[in-house]
């Protein structure tokens, strides 16, 4: 808020003007906030904060005991308020004090005279002896925090470590229907030869993926009939990013909040989508199929899968172990007969 003939003018009078008081704009502010307000903007820089801990430091203390106040002085507002452009900032009570050889006294406001009246010899003790042990707690805090700070980056620096020596490649391929002949592991290792020469196979391993009807998850409430149950399957083998989405929408679910998404993924959705129809042909064929053993759950036939060495049904995904152990759902129960 200053004019002059240049920029260099009004840099000059921004640096010798003064701040106007807080409480000036608004009275109902604590003198002691007032305090740590107009130190943070002190001329002189000895006169300022040191650190932001410092300052954090009075302001906790402020906190505390809103009708504190420090042991350093303001201006009055008077002489603030009545300060022209070309004037440099007035001295405050302690440096003219100071300057005089006196003690220094604080007239006696309303706030003033209310803390004289506790600010005893003990209590200023007991206050000092609190200003030290916070100072002693946000020293540990520091500490602490640097503490922490060194244990992420040597786990970081572990990890990297570790990525670098035991790199690893994942490849992933041959899908097909549960009880179905497929490639097996012959696809992912044809290509790892073909691209990675040099690479070895140190693990390989299948998995069973649920598919849904449309191929979009299955996830919400399971039925109408029963609200408190909900379900989240279907992940059409992105199981990692359908997790997250899964656990925002149940979450919104079960709080009563709206989500735009719950109709796209509901369960009770419909069911009229050709793979429904080419389901139940593989049911039908495989009740048909005059074999053993047969699937608890329905009584289809079931599949040899050499690769993994169990029994499993291409009717709705059963699997079991080479001692009829039950491996997969949706059957609930071990082979019988076998």
């Amino acid at each position: 808020p200053y004019e002059g003939e240049s920029p260099v003018a009004v840099a000059i009078q921004h640096i010798n003007g003064g701040a106007a008081l807080p409480s000036s704009l608004n009275p109902n502010i604590p003198r002691g906030l007032e305090q740590i307000i107009m130190k943070a903007m002190a001329h002189e820089p000895a006169d300022r904060y040191a650190s932001a801990t410092a300052m954090l430091y009075d302001m906790d203390e402020f906190r505390k005991l809103p009708s504190m106040l420090f042991d350093y002085n303001l201006p009055p507002i008077d002489a603030v308020m009545n300060l022209k452009n070309d004037q440099p900032a007035p001295k405050t009570a302690a440096e003219r004090a100071a300057e005089a050889g006196s003690p220094v006294r604080r007239r006696d406001t309303g706030r003033n005279l209310d803390l004289r009246q506790k600010s005893t010899a003990r209590a200023a003790l007991a206050r000092s002896r609190v200003r030290r042990r916070t100072k002693e707690e946000y020293d540990e805090e520091d500490s602490r925090s640097r503490t922490a700070l060194i244990a992420v980056i040597a786990c970081s620096v572990v990890a990297i470590i570790a990525i670098v020596i035991f790199m690893m490649l994942l490849l992933g391929g041959g899908g097909h229907r549960t009880g179905k002949p497929g490639q097996g592991w012959q696809l992912p290792e044809t290509v790892a030869r073909t691209y990675y020469p040099h690479a070895k196979t140190v693990a390989r391993w299948a998995t069973q993926d649920c598919m849904s009807l449309d191929g979009m998850p299955y996830i919400g409430r399971y039925s109408k009939a029963t609200p408190n149950l909900y379900v989240a399957t279907g992940f059409h083998k992105w199981g990692m990013s359908s997790a997250m989405a899964a656990a925002m929408l149940l979450s919104d679910l079960i709080t009563n909040r709206e989500n735009p998404y719950e109709s796209l993924f509901s369960p009770s959705r419909s069911m009229l989508h050709k793979q429904l129809l080419c389901n139940g042909a593989e049911t039908a064929v495989n009740l048909l199929r005059p074999t053993k053993p047969r699937c608890p759950h329905l009584g289809c036939a079931l599949h040899w899968n050499k690769a993994e060495h169990s029994w499993d049904c291409s009717c709705h995904g059963s699997r079991f172990g080479v001692d009829g152990k039950l491996l997969n759902n949706p059957a609930t129960d071990d082979l019988k007969h076998m």
